[in-house]
């Protein structure tokens, strides 16, 4: 059997840090994987476009205040090349926001004033710090409670005048109208408990009276949850907005009849929700609480935030992204110093590129390989065996694609350096495989071989006691969610 030398096996107190992120430092390699994909992504949906039909452009206002989609080239209105601000001239002027509560998608119960839960007054067009904010309880009736709806609907007017349609003070022109769901449907979040394998009915009587560590997965049912802040925005500038701007700030622009100016971009901001702050509405919740936040922005902070947003779920939809992770990198946008994250985020891409070029030298390395000398044909066992693990133990723990994937092209680039240092053949009896050297093995490489398995000889002295001593501290002390985790766990733990 022929030796042939390989990188270290990777530790395996890394995988947690795959798993989890690794931190600021793996969000921040994760941000830059998120921008080179972006770009790919909107590249390839730019190419493509053109067979899946025209992109929805602007929506076009018309005369009965309804906002259809409308492709421009269907509208009959030449695009123009920018877009001029309709309410421009009328910055600083002051308005009201009017928000109601109803079970249905559109809203007329304008003369019912419990459907009113919000009302702010004097609100200064175009003053992005003119913030404001109140605090809430909803009583949620029996058919939110099982499943149900719940929208908010919200009318931004000119001081003075009415949302209701049939009001001789509503003008529709300058009332501007967006909807929100509020009742967030997700796939239910299953339990999976873990347990300890060996306790026993001991255990069980514990699990009746105390929680239950769990970690929380999803199933296929839909159900509905609740997220407490409602931050309602709007973006009016007395600037023009090209025509070109990108799809997913179109699908936000609103156009006067005319095709030529447009609307204040009146919003729901929902870009800081994470999955961790929702939690599930059945029939033992009676009230929610609510924080109704007043939050005008720039153009500029909203085409970030919707440019982002887009990448974020492109991502999942192409490539499979975990929302979990799209949850780390707004936490971390959230509470790290801006300073601190742009020197960690260059750091960063270096390692990554120092990443890909060490990769790149070490297959280039084993494609040239054409002696055995100095190499460890055990150590590329141990790497292939230490990589399998590692890529079950992320399997088992639903770990996310790009991930899985990385792991899996490391797992094979190993197993491919055991095709270059030996011949894999058949036989009839155990193990039913024999290796053969690939190359004739020399008097350094027979030396070396010696040395080797000696090395492992003692090393297995060493190794065996303790992965007993640990097999057994982590089946007594320890919760798996069942034997096939343990043994993963086990095996990636120590």
């Amino acid at each position: 059997m022929a030796d042939a030398g390989a990188a270290p096996a990777p530790a395996a107190n890394n995988v947690q840090q795959q798993q989890d992120g690794g931190g600021m430092w793996g969000i921040a390699q994760t941000i830059g994987r998120f921008a080179l994909m972006y770009y790919g992504m909107q590249w390839l949906k730019g190419s493509y476009s053109g067979k899946t039909g025209t992109p929805a452009g602007p929506s076009i206002k018309s005369a009965d205040g309804s906002s259809p989609p409308i492709p421009q080239a269907q509208a009959g209105i030449p695009k123009p090349a920018q877009y001029l601000p309709l309410w421009g001239r009328d910055l600083g002027s002051l308005l009201d926001l009017h928000v109601y509560l109803s079970p249905e998608d559109e809203f007329d119960s304008f003369g019912d004033v419990s459907k009113l839960i919000w009302k702010q007054q004097n609100i200064v067009l175009g003053d992005t710090k003119d913030m404001r904010w109140e605090e809430m309880e909803l009583p949620l009736s029996s058919e939110v409670q099982r499943n149900g709806s719940l929208y908010a609907h919200m009318y931004l007017t000119r001081h003075g005048q009415s949302p209701n349609p049939v009001a001789k003070s509503y003008v529709e022109e300058q009332t501007l109208y967006c909807n929100k769901l509020l009742t967030r449907y997700q796939k239910r979040r299953k339990v999976v408990i873990k347990k300890n394998l060996v306790a026993g009915s001991k255990d069980d009587e514990k699990a009746e009276t105390e929680p239950v560590p769990a970690t929380m997965e999803e199933d296929d049912r839909w159900v509905s949850y609740w997220w407490r802040n409602l931050t309602i925005s709007l973006v009016a500038e007395s600037s023009a907005i090209p025509s070109s701007i990108p799809p997913p700030i179109q699908q936000h622009l609103e156009l006067a009849e005319d095709g030529l100016h447009y609307y204040p971009i009146f919003y729901t901001d929902d870009f800081w929700m994470l999955s961790d702050q929702l939690y599930p509405i059945n029939e033992t919740v009676k009230a929610v609480n609510l924080t109704l936040k007043w939050e005008p922005k720039s153009f500029w902070y909203f085409q970030t935030l919707t440019m982002m947003d887009d990448s974020f779920k492109t991502q999942v939809s192409m490539m499979g992204q975990d929302a979990r992770e799209h949850d780390q990198i707004k936490s971390m946008f959230a509470e790290t110093n801006p300073i601190l994250l742009a020197v960690t985020f260059a750091v960063s891409m270096l390692h990554s590129l120092f990443d890909f070029l060490a990769f790149k030298n070490d297959i280039s390395f084993w494609r040239n390989k054409k002696d055995m000398e100095g190499m460890s044909f055990r150590t590329i066992v141990l790497n292939v065996i230490t990589q399998l693990i590692i890529f079950l133990y992320l399997l088992d723990n639903d770990t996310s694609w790009m991930i899985l994937i990385s792991n899996g092209i490391g797992l094979l680039i190993e197993a491919w350096k055991i095709n270059k240092t030996v011949i894999v053949q058949r036989k009839d009896t155990f193990p039913f495989f024999d290796l053969i050297d690939k190359y004739p093995p020399s008097k350094l490489t027979r030396k070396t071989r010696k040395y080797d398995q000696m090395a492992f000889k003692y090393l297995s002295y060493a190794l065996i006691p303790l992965l007993s001593g640990y097999t057994i501290y982590s089946v007594y002390y320890e919760e798996h969610k069942g034997w096939y985790s343990f043994i993963v766990g086990t095996l990636v733990g120590f």
